[in-house]
Order: structure tokens, then sequence, then C-alpha cells
């Protein structure tokens, strides 16, 4: 199964590359699936030093 993101500046800023996504989203997530995983790289974001404008949607197909 392939999962695209979709990412505002705020938040692809601090994790730029496939690789730290992928990273953040598996090892923080709060629960299963692509809502978890979402919730992971937003944390990861404002952990950063995100403040605005911070949004992530996971799509699956």
């Amino acid at each position: 199964m392939k999962t695209q993101a979709r990412c505002t500046d705020g938040s692809w800023r601090y994790l730029p590359d496939v690789n730290s996504l992928r990273d953040a989203s598996r090892r923080g997530a709060d629960g299963p699936g692509s809502l978890g995983e979402a919730r992971a790289l937003v944390r990861r974001a404002l952990d950063a030093g995100g403040h605005d404008n911070v949004a992530v949607v996971l799509l699956r197909a």
C-alpha cells in the first residue's frame, strides 16, 4: 500500500525528505493507521519549532 503525504509549509520545513517523514510517522504514532501517523508528523513539526500553518494529510491507496 502506498502512502502520499500532503503537508503545509509549516510541516515540510521540519520534515524535508521522505526518510524523515517515514521515521517520524512510524516512531511517534499515537495509534494505528493514518490518523495516528498524521498526528505524529504534526507533533514532530511543532516540537521542531513550527508555529504557524502546520497540517498533514495522509492518503493511502
